[in-house]
């Protein structure tokens, strides 16, 4: 009985698509193409207890994110578009907030004021 109710906790082996830069600073490449930093170290310590994978990827424009006209209509680009299309679970990277346009977080961890990062 203790083993269902754990794996109810769990993400049962989903794969989390989570959006980067490269040259955050809390998210970096090593030569091997391996995320290293303290997001990655994050999720790798609680992948393990919530049985996921994780899946890296970044936007093909490799820009953090801004509104901009395409074909008439106002879009958020970046790795603010990915998340506001809903085509990665998280972003891994330093964002700001600025009045350029309406974001709605659900959640946001905010990291020691020494490193000055979010992740959203």
């Amino acid at each position: 009985m203790k083993e269902e109710k754990w794996k109810r906790r769990t993400l049962k082996g989903a794969t989390l698509k989570v959006a980067t830069l490269p040259w955050s600073v809390i998210v970096k490449q090593d030569d091997k193409g391996s995320k290293i930093g303290f997001v990655p170290e994050l999720l790798l310590g609680i992948q393990v207890e919530a049985n996921f994978s994780i899946e890296w990827v970044e936007p093909e424009d490799r820009k953090y994110g801004a509104l901009v006209e395409v074909n008439g209509s106002t879009r958020w680009n970046g790795l603010v578009g990915m998340a506001h299309r809903h085509e990665v679970d998280l972003v891994a990277a330093g964002l700001s907030i600025t009045r350029q346009g309406r974001i709605f977080f659900k959640k946001t961890l905010f990291l020691p004021a020494a490193v000055g990062q979010q992740v959203y």
